[in-house]
């Protein structure tokens, strides 16, 4: 049995251990194998890799822009290859070591992990945003129906949850709070939107400072990729440069 096949199995046998409501967390990892669990009983005849393929990249002409995992190996060479920063501390030196070290091998390439090896390009992740960000159309092209916008959009405006409790192994504590976002980031990151917009936006951050993501009210969508690791451990999930870009990109385009 393939690791794939295994999480996703043994992913029902999980329970939540905090009270469902009373604070938000994220388990990126165990949600992508229940996800891509879900997608594959659905789409029988594919695994989550074909499936990305069939469903999302070919309606937004992203053939050969999107992968997740089992990437073609025609494909390796346009692959940017993962650069260490200058990690502010010894812990942040570890991290990007070893996450560069594995994300630049033959091995991540081939491996099929929904929530961590993902190969796109900055513009097929854009164009995705910017149809969630227009009531499902990219073009005059529908890329997603009405009602999955009506859940999306219910959902990302839902209920507010309080931020997560400190862990002892947390050298600071989350203070944005959370919103159930059906698989995309869970926090309101103020420091992309501002506070006014941060309740409506939704994306998700990279590991190591990349970032993607969609704003319905202002029908904005933007996409930072970096391919110099900056480590969580002293950035945080977004890092300087990258917030900069956004809110250099928002005030311009607002301007236009």
């Amino acid at each position: 049995m393939n690791p794939a096949t295994a999480c996703t199995s043994s992913a029902h046998l999980t329970k939540s251990n905090p009270e469902v409501g009373k604070h938000a967390s994220y388990h990126f990892v165990s949600f992508s194998w229940i996800i891509g669990g879900i997608i594959e009983h659905i789409d029988k005849r594919n695994n989550i890799s074909k499936s990305m393929q069939t469903w999302v990249a070919t309606p937004l002409s992203g053939m050969g822009d999107m992968y997740i995992g089992r990437l073609p190996e025609d494909q390796y060479p346009r692959v940017a290859r993962l650069e260490s920063s200058r990690a502010g501390s010894v812990i942040g030196w570890i991290e990007t070591l070893l996450l560069t070290t594995v994300g630049n091998s033959v091995l991540w390439k081939r491996l099929c992990l929904p929530s961590s090896n993902g190969f796109f390009t900055a513009k097929s992740v854009a164009r995705m945003y910017g149809a969630l960000s227009n009531n499902g159309i990219l073009e005059g092209k529908v890329i997603f129906s009405d009602g999955a916008m009506r859940t999306l959009h219910h959902s990302v405006s839902g209920d507010r949850v309080p931020p997560p409790r400190a862990s002892p192994n947390q050298e600071t504590e989350r203070t944005e709070w959370g919103r159930m976002a059906l698989g995309f980031g869970p926090w309101e990151t103020q420091l992309l939107h501002g506070a006014a917009l941060a309740p409506q936006a939704f994306g998700h951050s990279g590991v190591g400072g990349c970032v993607g993501f969609s704003c319905p009210r202002t029908q904005l969508s933007v996409c930072v990729m970096k391919n110099t690791y900056e480590p969580i451990s002293c950035v945080g999930d977004v890092s300087p440069d990258v917030a900069s870009i956004v809110r250099t990109a928002r005030r311009e385009l607002q301007a236009c």
